[in-house]
């Protein structure tokens, strides 16, 4: 589901349980097992959509630059990574000639 969270479907209804045995259910079911999970899944996820409150807006949008660049420290060194990537070889589209796109600082 959307933001990481799942729902677990009902092993029983795709399992058989008699007084001795445990069986699959068949193929001649499925399009019955189809919708019997369709319509459990729809009625679960209204009562999860109907457990929440409407989350309050911000007021302060979290991808504004200027705050975004508050964050940052500008003497931070830089990590491994960011070397690495710099001295990653240009591939694909990135091999441009030098008037079309600015080449990667140094």
């Amino acid at each position: 589901m959307r933001g990481g969270g799942s729902i677990k479907i009902p092993d029983d209804f795709f399992i058989y349980r008699s007084d001795n045995s445990i069986s699959l259910l068949g193929e001649e079911e499925n399009d019955a097992i189809c919708l019997a999970v369709e319509a459990w899944l729809l009625e679960r996820l209204a009562q999860i959509s109907a457990d929440f409150s409407a989350p309050e807006p911000s007021r302060i949008r979290p991808y504004k630059f200027e705050l975004l660049l508050d964050q940052c420290d500008e003497n931070a060194d830089e990590t491994d990574e960011v070397h690495a990537w710099r001295d990653l070889t240009e591939v694909g589209r990135e091999q441009l000639d030098e008037c079309a796109a600015p080449k990667k600082p140094i």
